[in-house]
C-alpha cells in the first residue's frame, strides 16, 4: 500500500497553514488525520493522485473547512483549563497561609473602613484597576517571549496567557461596586465590607492565573498536550 512520503508530509503542513490552522499542535494533529485518510483512500484505489486525495479528504471536512475543529479543539482545551485553575483554587484556600492572609486583609480593610469608609473604598478600588493593568501587561510580554523560546504557536499557550476572560470578570464585582458607590453613597460602609471580603478572592484568583500556573507552563503542556512532546523532541 503507498504510503504519504516526509514531502507530501511538508505539503500537508504548508495546507494546514494556508487553510488558516496557526496552532503547531493542531497541524500536527490534521497532518496525522489527513495522512491517514489519504492512505485509506489509497488502499482503494492507489492510482489517485496525492493532490486529488486531499482534496477529497478536505472536502469531508465541510464548507467551513478547519475552522470549526479548530474551535472545538479550543474550546475543549479552555474547559480543561479551568477545571485545574478550579483546582489550584481550592487548594490555595485549604492552606493555612493563604487563609490567614485573606483574614488578615478583610480585618485590615474593615477595620479602616471604620474610620475612613471612601478614603478605603477608593484606595481599594485604585489598587484593583492598577494591578489588574500590570497583569495584563506582564502576561502580554511573558506570552511573547514563552513563544519565542518555543518557538511554535500553541493552543494552549495562547490560553495559559491570555486568559483576559476570566480577569476582566473578577472586575465585573468592581466594576458593579463602584456603580454603587456612585448612586448610593451613603451605603460606602456596607460597600467597603463587601470589598473586604470579595477581593482577596479575587486576588488570589489574579495570583493563579497570571503567576501560579504561567510559571508552570512546560509541567501543564506535558500533561495536556501529548503533540508538545513531539515538538521538544
Amino acid at each position: 500500500m503507498k504510503k504519504v512520503s516526509a514531502e507530501e508530509i511538508e505539503k500537508l503542513f504548508e495546507f494546514t497553514r494556508n487553510h488558516y490552522v496557526e496552532y503547531y499542535d493542531l497541524q500536527i494533529e490534521l497532518v496525522d488525520h489527513l495522512a491517514c485518510a489519504i492512505e485509506e483512500k489509497w488502499e482503494k484505489d492507489d492510482t489517485i493522485s496525492f493532490e486529488k486525495a486531499l482534496k477529497d479528504v478536505f472536502a469531508e471536512f465541510g464548507i467551513f473547512g478547519f475552522s470549526e475543529l479548530v474551535d472545538e479543539r479550543r474550546k475543549k482545551i479552555e474547559r480543561k483549563y479551568f477545571k485545574l485553575i478550579k483546582k489550584c483554587y481550592w487548594e490555595h484556600l485549604q492552606k493555612k497561609e493563604y487563609l490567614g492572609l485573606m483574614i488578615l486583609y478583610m480585618l485590615v480593610q474593615f477595620g479602616l473602613a471604620l474610620f475612613a469608609p471612601k478614603i478605603t473604598f477608593i484606595v481599594s478600588v485604585v489598587l484593583i484597576y492598577s494591578l489588574m493593568l500590570a497583569q495584563f501587561v506582564r502576561l502580554k510580554i511573558n506570552y511573547k517571549k514563552k513563544q519565542k523560546e518555543i518557538g511554535y504557536k500553541l493552543i494552549l499557550v495562547d490560553v495559559i496567557y491570555k486568559n483576559y476572560y476570566f480577569v476582566t470578570s473578577s472586575l465585573s464585582i468592581v466594576n458593579f461596586l463602584l456603580q454603587c458607590y456612585l448612586m448610593m453613597d451613603y451605603k460606602i460602609l456596607y460597600l467597603n465590607i463587601i470589598l473586604a471580603i470579595t477581593l482577596p478572592l479575587i486576588y488570589l484568583v489574579i495570583y493563579i492565573i497570571c503567576y501560579f500556573l504561567p510559571n508552570k507552563t512546560d509541567k501543564i503542556l506535558d500533561s495536556f498536550s501529548p503533540e508538545y512532546k513531539l515538538i521538544k523532541g
